[in-house]
């Protein structure tokens, strides 16, 4: 049997965070183990939960996603999660 993947989903909009949950939970190898609106949270949340991955939102308020990435380096709390970024963005020169 194949391991589940755990995803913490941080993102502020939460209309994204209800669709993601709504196309993932069909797929029994994925299950969303929380969702966090904000760095601030997502940071609280990632220290709980410690999750495989988590789908991270370039754009937020109190903590952007590299601030969140960066807090969460310092503390070494990546060390056995991936990380994928995502934005709405769509200048070069920013993503």
């Amino acid at each position: 049997m194949e391991k589940t993947i755990r995803l913490l989903i941080i993102d502020d909009d939460c209309d994204m965070c209800d669709r993601l949950r709504y196309y993932l939970d069909p797929h029994k190898e994925i299950k969303v183990i929380g969702v966090a609106y904000n760095g601030i949270d997502g940071l609280d949340k990632l220290r709980k939960l410690r999750p495989d991955v988590i789908l991270l939102d370039m754009i937020m308020p109190q903590i952007d996603g590299l601030g969140f990435l960066e807090r969460a380096n310092a503390e070494k709390l990546l060390e056995n999660t991936k990380v994928i970024m995502s934005s709405e963005l769509s200048q070069e020169s920013i993503v």
